[in-house]
């Protein structure tokens, strides 16, 4: 199932591009549109057609679809306990649970991982990560790519001496097909396989990443929540969790836009930002030196969390604000 998704999203990436060609946009404009910026306010046509859209601040936007964009804070703690799973690296060692023991056992306020510092030894630790890097290089290269061209396509198509739409609520998915229909009407149900795909592997999550964050976030304080007899438990929890409250805000009417903003502001980017701080901690705290980030990484990280932290803290305060009107 997996590699069936892995195809289908692949294959619409490649007519994206495809689609971006043949729409032909003013391509000067476009990479200068890849500077960051933030717009002094909306066009003519979207105060005029869109109030409700017209009304939420520039930056809230730009902030949510940031959060987005990226991911959020508990898909990465829930891969973290995918790695555990599978186990991979040392976490595959036959004496693991001797090794966990151990480590169970240290003063984690004063002692760091008793890992051998040799060159071979930190050659191997390092060796291991490779697999995982390639992993998320590969997503974020292929959210970039997409992310990218549906911006050029939805200004091109959609956008300003367009269609003059937006994408909202109950129009989202048939207002972004028509960027495959200005290559053939055919593409458009590539385009609805391609989303079902991407849903559907959500879905997927919901009984395979989001029972891992929950016990990685509660294994630290609560030892009964790494008994592997135990997990189906928090697998069951997640998915009542989560449909109870799919189904409740459906029956109250909360709008798509503003599910995806919140969602997005606290688990996309303010998330992020906190998480970026707990690695650079855990980074000072538990591994010896040589296995650490290197100091350039150490400063990229720290500053992506400060603006993360930042910007998803004015953004939230910002949603509640227009929120409550």
């Amino acid at each position: 199932m997996e590699n069936f998704q892995t195809v289908i999203v692949g294959l619409m990436i490649l007519f994206s591009f495809v689609a971006l060609f043949v729409s032909n946009p003013p391509w000067l404009e476009a990479l200068a549109g890849l500077l960051p910026n933030v717009p002094s306010e909306y066009p003519g046509w979207v105060q005029e057609s869109y109030p409700d859209v017209a009304s939420r601040p520039i930056p809230l936007e730009i902030i949510a679809y940031l959060g987005a964009l990226g991911g959020g804070g508990y898909d990465y703690i829930g891969y973290v306990g995918t790695l555990r799973a599978k186990r991979w690296g040392m976490l595959g060692a036959p004496n693991h649970a001797e090794l966990e023991a151990k480590l169970d056992r240290l003063d984690t306020d004063r002692a760091q991982i008793p890992l051998a510092t040799d060159e071979e030894n930190v050659g191997n630790g390092r060796a291991w990560l490779r697999a995982a890097k390639l992993d998320v290089l590969a997503s974020f290269v292929s959210v970039s790519i997409l992310a990218i061209t549906f911006v050029m396509l939805g200004d091109v198509i959609l956008g300003t001496g367009a269609a003059q739409q937006v994408p909202e609520n109950d129009n989202i998915l048939q207002a972004q097909a028509q960027f495959f229909s200005v290559i053939s009407p055919v593409l458009v149900y590539l385009y609805q396989l391609a989303i079902w795909a991407a849903f559907f592997g959500s879905l997927q999550a919901l009984s395979t990443i989001y029972p891992y964050t929950v016990r990685e976030a509660f294994a630290p304080s609560f030892r009964g929540s790494r008994d592997e007899s135990r997990f189906q438990k928090p697998r069951i929890w997640v998915n009542v969790y989560t449909f109870g409250g799919a189904i409740l805000l459906l029956f109250t009417g909360v709008s798509y836009t503003t599910v995806i903003s919140f969602a997005g502001v606290l688990g996309g980017v303010l998330s992020l930002g906190i998480w970026g701080f707990a690695q650079l901690w855990t980074e000072h705290k538990a591994p010896p030196a040589p296995f650490r980030m290197r100091r350039w990484l150490r400063i990229v990280v720290l500053i992506s969390s400060i603006f993360l932290t930042a910007a998803g803290s004015l953004a939230l305060v910002q949603f509640f604000v227009d929120l409550l009107g």
